[in-house]
C-alpha cells in the first residue's frame, strides 16, 4: 500500500496514436496540465550513439529489457524505423513500438515532475484507452493495464526513470470518452461555462486521427453520462488518406515526390495555406491541393455518419482528434445542414491525452480519500 508521503501523485493521461503519441500530466493538487507530443514512430537504437546530439539521445533514446530504442523526431531519421501499424490489434499494448512509446511518455511526465519536485514521483496513476471497437473485450482492456502497471524502472537517454513496483495504477477508457470528458469539464473538474453538452440529452462523438476514425454515443440517462459503442463505430479514413491524395497532387503538378514518411517535415499548414518545402530554400504554395484533399476526405467522413446515424436524434456532435482539427471547416462545408450541431472540441490534438489525465486524476482523489481501505494491489479499472 502507497506510503503517506509530502509529494502528491504523478497523474498522466497517454494517447498513443497511429500519428503521434500525445501526453498530458499534472504534478499535483491545483497544478497547471502540460501537454507535449511526439511522432509515434520506433526503431531499435543499434547504431552507434556516440555521433548523436546528446540533448536527442536524452529526450528521445528509451532503454528497457536489455534493449534500446529511438522514438519520436530521432526514430523518423532511421530508414528502418516503425509506426504503431500494428494498432489494429487488439493486443497491441504488448507489442515494443507501443512499449517504447508508452515509456518516452512516461518519461516526459517523470522528467516534469521532478523539474517541479526535485524528487521522482512514488505514485504515478496513469489512464489511456483503446478504439472503441476494441474497448468492448475485457482482455484486451487488462492486457492495456497489466502492461503499464508492470512497467519496471527504464532509461531515457542515460537516465535512470525509476518506478516503484505496485506503485504505478492504469485504468482504460474508450478513446472518444476521453475526449468528451475533456470537453465537458475544465482543468478544475468543474462544467465549462456555457457547453452546449451541459443540456445535450444525447452526443455523437467522430474522432477523427491519423488512420481512423472512430464513432461513439454519449447519452444521458437518470443524471449519468454513459458510453455507447457506435454499432459502425471504425473507419478506416484519417488525415494520412489527406496526406495520400496531396502527395498524389503533388507529383502530378509539380513532380515532386515527397515520401508519406516526411509529411510532417516537408508540409507546413499555417494560416489557411499549406506550403511545400521543396529544398534549397525553396517553398512552393500547395493550398489549393490541398484543399481539394481535405475536401475530398471530408466529403467521405460526412457521409459515413450520415449513414450510420439518425443526425436528427444527436443534440450535439463533437468533434475532435488532430485530424479533427484540420478537417472541421471542411466537414461544415460538405455536411451542410446536417451538420448544424456540429461542435469542434477545444483542445482537438491533446482531447483524448487531457480527458485521460482528468480521469487519472478524479482516481487519484479517490485513492487518496479512501487510503487506508485500499488493498495493496488495486482492482484493475476501466470506464
Amino acid at each position: 500500500m502507497p506510503k503517506k508521503n509530502h509529494l502528491p501523485p504523478l497523474v498522466v493521461g497517454a494517447d498513443i496514436g497511429h500519428g503521434f503519441t500525445k501526453i498530458a500530466y499534472s504534478t499535483g493538487p491545483g497544478e497547471h496540465v502540460v501537454t507535449h507530443s511526439l511522432p509515434s514512430v520506433v526503431s531499435l537504437a543499434e547504431e552507434d550513439i556516440s555521433l548523436i546530439n546528446p540533448e536527442e539521445l536524452a529526450a528521445f533514446m528509451v532503454e528497457y529489457g536489455g534493449d534500446r530504442y529511438f522514438i519520436g523526431s530521432l526514430a523518423t531519421c532511421v530508414d528502418d524505423s516503425r509506426q504503431l501499424k500494428n494498432r489494429d490489434d487488439a493486443n497491441v499494448a504488448e507489442g515494443p513500438v507501443w512499449q517504447a512509446l508508452m515509456r518516452g511518455a512516461l518519461g516526459v511526465a517523470m522528467r516534469g515532475y521532478y523539474h517541479r519536485h526535485q524528487a521522482w514521483p512514488e505514485d504515478i496513476f496513469v489512464a489511456s484507452g483503446l478504439p472503441v471497437r476494441f474497448y468492448d473485450s475485457e482482455k484486451a482492456r487488462e492486457r492495456l493495464i497489466d502492461s503499464i502497471e508492470a512497467i519496471e524502472p527504464f532509461h531515457v537517454g542515460n537516465v535512470l526513470h525509476p518506478v516503484q513496483p505496485g506503485r504505478i495504477r492504469a485504468f482504460c477508457l474508450p478513446q472518444s470518452y476521453a475526449s468528451f470528458l475533456n470537453e465537458l469539464f475544465d482543468d478544475a473538474g468543474n462544467v465549462r461555462e456555457g457547453t452546449p453538452l451541459a443540456d445535450a440529452e444525447v452526443i455523437g462523438i467522430m474522432d477523427i486521427g491519423h488512420r481512423t476514425t472512430d464513432l461513439a454515443f454519449i447519452q444521458m440517462r437518470n443524471g449519468r453520462y454513459n458510453y455507447i459503442p457506435s454499432r459502425k463505430g471504425f473507419k478506416e479514413i484519417g488525415m494520412r488518406d489527406v496526406f495520400r491524395r496531396l502527395l498524389d497532387g503533388i507529383f502530378k503538378t509539380h513532380h515532386i515526390t515527397v515520401p508519406e514518411s516526411r509529411t510532417s517535415r516537408m508540409l507546413v499548414f499555417r494560416d489557411g495555406k499549406c506550403t511545400l518545402r521543396a529544398g534549397g530554400n525553396r517553398e512552393i504554395d500547395v493550398s489549393d491541393l490541398a484543399e481539394d484533399a481535405l475536401q475530398s476526405v471530408a466529403s467521405r467522413v460526412c457521409d459515413s455518419v450520415s449513414f450510420g446515424w439518425n443526425l436528427e436524434e444527436i443534440d450535439v456532435l463533437l468533434l475532435t482528434g488532430g485530424a479533427g482539427l484540420r478537417l472541421h471547416d471542411a466537414i461544415r462545408k460538405a455536411g451542410g445542414d446536417r451538420f448544424e450541431r456540429l461542435l469542434l472540441c477545444a483542445d482537438g490534438f491533446f482531447a483524448n491525452a487531457k480527458g485521460y489525465a482528468k480521469y487519472a486524476d478524479i482516481e487519484a482523489e479517490a485513492f487518496a480519500e479512501n487510503a487506508p481501505a485500499n488493498q495493496e494491489q488495486p482492482q484493475k479499472q476501466a470506464a
